[in-house]
């Protein structure tokens, strides 16, 4: 290993060290720790061309599925010190099935990119959020990560507020996707189609909740601009059903309401932003009373 890194560092025949990182890499009869020491060395010296490395893996992993590519690219996932992006790479292929161990290593990655300090860009940290909400055993994390940048102050608020209504377009993508089973006699393939069809739906059904919960989350957070959480607001109450509550269970529409008339009422407040709040008031909500009077004072 140190004549390599020495022989690279020195600039002479760089070609055939990065060969023969790259071979070792791709060799399946070296020992895993050797073959993730491989790549770590040649993302840190050769990071343009590791993409390279790592659609290779990907590739040969989903043409044959075995179990020694499963283990090398799960530790290159969780374990290793390759970048990021590479990672995330990775991570989706093993995934791209649902195999619960794609899951774990996007859930991993995910709570990593929580901290702030890696280097991913937010358009990709959503994504792979976003992967996870197809996960039954980790949606509950992927809200928590969803809602950590929704939230995020660093990030410009017409952003974080856009991002929350893509869920809807991701969630027609998804509604999309499901099939009927064909009449034949072939019924194994039905019952793998009927099996695709349920996941699809369990997903299409939390993000529709997760959609509600998002906007739930935004509004209460002061430190976003008072447009938008007035935006959120109002998209709760257009989407309000009485009969079907069960996406809102963990939202209180009465006391949204309240924080609503307590803006407008509010003298401290730009007048065109509690003109806002009286008008969502008018429309949806129960204190007419007091929105009228609101109105008559602005």
């Amino acid at each position: 290993e140190q004549d390599i890194i020495e022989g690279i560092s020195t600039g002479k025949d760089i070609v055939s060290y990065k060969d023969m990182l790259s071979n070792i890499s791709m060799d399946l009869s070296f020992p895993l720790e050797r073959r993730t020491k491989a790549i770590e060395i040649y993302n840190k010296h050769f990071e343009l061309d590791v993409i390279e490395l790592a659609t290779k893996i990907s590739g040969m992993y989903m043409f044959s599925r075995a179990k020694i590519l499963e283990e090398y690219m799960y530790e290159l996932c969780v374990k290793s010190n390759i970048s990021n992006n590479i990672k995330i790479i990775l991570a989706k292929s093993l995934g791209c099935h649902g195999e619960d161990i794609g899951y774990i290593a996007l859930n991993v990655l995910c709570k990593e990119f929580s901290s702030d300090h890696l280097d991913i860009s937010t358009p990709i940290y959503i994504d792979t959020i976003k992967l996870l909400f197809k996960s039954e055993k980790y949606r509950s994390n992927a809200m928590e990560y969803f809602i950590g940048v929704i939230n995020n102050q660093k990030i410009d608020c017409d952003y974080r507020y856009n991002t929350i209504l893509s869920l809807e377009n991701d969630l027609g993508d998804m509604e999309s996707l499901i099939s009927n089973p064909e009449d034949s006699d072939d019924n194994e393939e039905n019952t793998r189609i009927k099996e695709d069809n349920c996941k699809t739906k369990s997903t299409n059904e939390f993000m529709s909740e997760s959609i509600k919960e998002s906007m739930n989350a935004f509004f209460y957070m002061e430190e976003n601009e008072m447009m938008y959480r007035l935006l959120s607001s109002q998209y709760l109450f257009q989407h309000y059903d009485k009969n079907n509550l069960e996406e809102y269970t963990n939202i209180n529409m009465e006391n949204l309401e309240y924080i609503l008339i307590n803006i407008a009422e509010n003298p401290d407040i730009e007048y065109n932003l509690r003109a806002d709040a009286t008008d969502i008031v008018l429309k949806f909500g129960k204190n007419k009373d007091r929105a009228h009077r609101v109105i008559m004072l602005l």
